[in-house]
């Protein structure tokens, strides 16, 4: 096995996981969601908005988030960056599909197009 093998199944505790590359434009988010998979965001450009639960914090270059299962969580770019907000997610290559939730972190009743 390789170190990034190891690595991964340290973090992830699988077998397999993927890793994609994603961002946004200024105003740009993901859905607010949750579900049973972990995973991991890693800023590599701009400046971005993570927020998990009750939480929020701002992600520069090299920070890192991560997500627990069912946690619920949103990522975003602020209106007034001066350019977008770029990052890495690592997540399990067999995972569930996210599940959309309000502010509150009650189910939606509608399924994510992400995932």
């Amino acid at each position: 096995r390789s170190l990034s093998d190891s690595f991964l199944r340290l973090l992830f505790s699988v077998d397999i996981a993927l890793c994609g590359l994603g961002g946004w434009q200024a105003g740009g988010h993901s859905s607010l969601e949750k579900h049973e998979h972990e995973h991991v965001v890693i800023c590599i450009r701009g400046e971005g908005r993570c927020i998990v639960h009750q939480r929020q914090w701002k992600m520069h270059f090299g920070d890192v988030c991560y997500t627990s299962p069912w946690d619920v969580h949103q990522f975003a770019c602020p209106r007034d960056a001066e350019e977008p907000f770029g990052f890495f997610c690592i997540v399990n290559a067999v995972r569930d599909k996210p599940i959309l939730v309000d502010r509150e972190g009650f189910e939606t009743g509608l399924a994510s197009s992400c995932g």
